[in-house]
């Protein structure tokens, strides 16, 4: 046998295995986890070179000159295969790397350079040569050449879109640092093979126009890139092969130099080529394309048919096929973007957010988990790392074997996989005009964005919208803390006779910010087409192949853009707060109120006591809050559908926040539901846990109350479970149980934190002690020692639930 297994060890299918059943997994594990993460400029060093070979960025039309780019990137990339690894290849040069990607926002590392491996967090290390070609000859030819300059040559300096996006407050828009988020269509790559593609793409040629013969031209040069660069890792195999004086080890090394020979080139045959394939077409996109969110999908459909006919055929038996899947998940993890120290505020602990889903039904509306699934959850379980990002979308009629499978491997892990509502989702990507069958084949991106599998090219995160900081603007007729004139002049206090004159202000405002967010986002996608069009995505995906259009000029069978709404449980219970206290109750007037925020509460305890203890929140189940929180929903659709993105495609509404509700609440100030200077914003759906009452089901029916088909780019909700409530088999059927019964009422998703406050607390103290300690954040899993001390209280105050 090539892995760690022997005839006589073979065990009967379903049985689980521990990580030390299987040689060198931990150790592979644990160095992905807690390695060194250094800084790689191999990508970066091999564009530079080329261009300044070339002379410049217009030595030819952009399609032309990004494909040969990165044909170039790919047949000189170093051909890594680490010890002990049954997958040939890596993102970076370094065995745990930054993808540094200086097209993008990379000129913000620039002051930071020499002094990243001295951070507090998010140390890089990087040599001093490393250091000395970045800031000579790397960093000074993207000066001019990067998507922020570009765009704001485009703008100008004073308009009002680059403006605000400036100020860190009220909306941020991410296409400045990629346009990933979307999941490539692996299943041709599978079936095909490259060659296959690039025959498909001559053929298209034959008959094409001289601007789609340049595209398809294009999709030849990149995918023949690919093939080189798996030559080299085949060659490398056998290199290492035939010094290899371990026999095992030498069997290993060849078999992979034959299948790195065969895969991604031809169609795959078996399970190691399916894995292999995959993951050395991830590589290739790594280089064209920041890895923020490059989602996988549905990997239990895309490699279950290569498991049974392995088994079939005595090719492969369980045990082998986990310990494959296994260094799969670990390999995923292998990349990490690139935060400079200011942006840990706001992304403290992320890794890449590769999503990999699984579960859910067919195009035809069919059950299809399948013997993979139970193995992506053995895996996910045994392995327990941040990255990939597994969701698991759950149905009525799944059975309830894989129900309680789900609740225990959320148990044992204490954060994955999350939970996604299939029903609700399905509705929420038709209401955006997905057809039924697409819809059913959604997957979800980057955190938890539920996207038609490599069909909707949807750059799920372009856009991060602050709602409360439309509160802000209004309480200051336009003006924010730091800046005068940001927003709308909505009118004095004064002018406000009712709450729903207060609260048109506020509505008034976010039109405005979703306004201009959107048409920054529009200009950095028309600079992208020059900047960094994506032969390689679109050899990758569903329509341009078809059409002879690129993904960036719209291309794709479908075509969106991603926004999330952050704070809106802390709008609603501001907005819930001010009509109470101000306009139905009349306890205060609105300056009066305006000043005790500005007060931060101080020397109004009893006011601040009223608001935390007496007054009505949202997520304990009251209509008359949670009313506010739906209306808030339904109009933030409205206005957000009814802009169109720089390819003609829709906006997407949803409710995520990563770690950025943190960042946004360091920096603003005390609000009237209760929320003090300083402190995190609520992060996605999740209630204000000051005020969490109830527990987890007048939670649920609050969030279920929302109309969650108006949430076609997903949703999170955090719950945080004492581990010690688990103890207790029954409570392993108790939450599968909640979390069916959640979405029965419409919910659309669900993620759990399973762990005591004792131990968290002293993870804080003690982050040593705890180096792969999990926990959920707003749609994705992070290690709990990576994240700031701001994040962590965050973590720590989160309500506990009890059930």
């Amino acid at each position: 046998m090539l892995l760690s297994e022997t005839p006589t060890e073979r065990k009967v299918v379903g049985e689980k295995y521990d990580i030390k059943d299987f040689s060198h997994l931990k150790e592979l594990r644990d160095y992905m986890v807690r390695g060194p993460q250094e800084f790689c400029i191999e990508r970066s060093r091999l564009l530079t070179r080329f261009l300044k070979e070339k002379g410049d960025l217009d030595y030819t039309d952009p399609f032309t000159r990004q494909a040969e780019g990165l044909k170039y990137i790919l047949e000189n990339k170093r051909a890594n295969i680490f010890p002990h690894e049954l997958l040939a290849g890596s993102s970076t040069s370094k065995r745990r790397g930054v993808l540094f990607y200086p097209e993008f926002l990379g000129g913000g590392i620039w002051p930071e350079i020499l002094m990243m491996s001295e951070r507090k967090t998010n140390k890089y290390h990087i040599t001093l040569k490393e250091v000395m070609e970045l800031d000579g000859e790397i960093l000074p030819f993207w000066t001019h050449n990067n998507l922020m300059e570009a765009v704001r040559h485009r703008l100008g300096d004073h308009d009002k879109a680059y403006r605000l996006q400036e100020l860190l407050f009220l909306y941020m828009v991410s296409k400045y640092n990629c346009q990933s988020h979307t999941i490539p269509d692996y299943s041709s790559v599978l079936e095909k093979g490259m060659e296959g593609l690039i025959s498909e793409a001559k053929e298209k040629m034959k008959n094409a126009d001289k601007s789609k013969k340049i595209f398809y031209q294009a999709l030849i040069t990149v995918m023949e890139g690919v093939i080189t660069y798996a030559n080299g890792l085949s060659a490398e195999a056998s290199r290492q092969a035939d010094e290899c004086e371990d026999e095992t080890r030498r069997c290993q090394l060849e078999k992979m130099a034959e299948i790195c020979k065969t895969v991604p080139a031809k169609p795959a045959t078996c399970f190691w080529e399916a894995l292999q394939s995959i993951w050395t077409t991830m590589n290739a996109l790594y280089q064209e394309q920041n890895n923020i969110g490059f989602s996988i999908g549905r990997i239990d459909q895309l490699l279950n048919k290569f498991y049974l006919n392995d088994l079939e055929n005595n090719l492969i038996t369980r045990k082998e096929a986990i310990e494959l899947l296994a260094h799969f998940w670990v390999k995923v993890g292998d990349n990490l973007p690139m935060v400079p120290e200011q942006g840990d505020i706001l992304f403290a602990g992320t890794g890449s957010n590769q999503a990999i889903t699984i579960g859910g039904c067919d195009k035809g509306g069919k059950n299809a988990i399948n013997e993979t699934t139970y193995l992506c959850l053995d895996v996910t379980e045994m392995v327990a790392i941040r990255d990939p990002n597994v969701n698991a979308r759950v149905r009525e009629d799944d059975p309830p074997e894989y129900t309680r499978r789900l609740a225990e491997v959320i148990i044992n892990t204490g954060a994955t996989p999350s939970l996604i509502n299939d029903t609700v989702a399905i509705s929420a990507l038709k209401k955006i005009g997905i057809s039924l069958e697409d819809a059913r084949d959604f997957s979800q991106v980057g955190c938890l964005e539920p996207s038609s599998t490599a069909k909707q090219f949807g750059h799920t995160g372009a856009i991060l919208i602050n709602t409360i900081a439309a509160l802000v603007l209004a309480l200051n007729n336009g003006d924010a803390i730091r800046a005068k004139d940001v927003g709308l002049r909505t009118g004095d206090l004064s002018s406000f006779k009712t709450y729903e004159q207060f609260k048109e202000a506020v509505l008034n405002q976010l039109s405005f910010m979703i306004k201009h967010s959107t048409r920054l986002n529009n200009a950095c996608g028309e600079e992208l087409k020059y900047i960094h069009p994506q032969p390689l995505l679109s050899a990758l995906f569903e329509g341009p192949m078809e059409s002879g259009v690129s993904l960036l000029e719209g291309g794709a069978t479908y075509n969106s853009s991603g926004i999330a709404f952050i704070a809106l449980a802390d709008l609603t219970d501001s907005l819930y707060a001010i009509k109470k206290l101000v306009y139905d109750d009349k306890k205060l007037t609105l300056p009066e109120l305006k000043k005790i925020c500005e007060a931060n509460f101080k020397g109004y305890d009893e006011i601040y006591n009223y608001v935390i203890n007496k007054l009505d929140h949202f997520g304990n189940n009251i209509e008359e809050v949670d009313s506010i929180a739906k209306e808030l929903v339904a109009f933030l659709y409205d206005e957000t559908t009814s802009k169109k993105n720089y390819r003609n495609g829709v906006y997407s509404p949803g409710y995520w926040s990563m770690t950025i509700h943190s960042g946004f609440g360091q920096v603003t100030g005390a609000f009237p539901h209760g929320k003090k200077h300083g402190k995190p914003l609520t992060s996605g759906l999740t209630p204000f846990s000051y005020a969490q009452r109830k527990g987890p089901t007048a939670v649920m029916n609050s969030l279920a109350f929302l109309n969650s088909s108006k949430m076609p780019n997903g949703m999170a909700l955090n719950l945080k479970f004492n581990r010690f409530l688990f103890k207790d088999p029954e409570k392993i059927d108790l939450i599968a149980s909640l979390v069916k019964g959640y979405f029965m009422k419409g919910g659309m998703q669900v993620q759990f934190t399973i762990q005591d406050a004792s131990t968290l607390i002293d993870a804080k103290k003690h982050p040593e002690n705890y180096p792969d300690l999990m926990v959920r954040i707003s749609g994705y899993t992070a290690y709990f020692a990576d994240l700031n001390d701001h994040m962590k209280d965050e973590i720590i105050n989160r309500a506990i639930m009890d059930i």
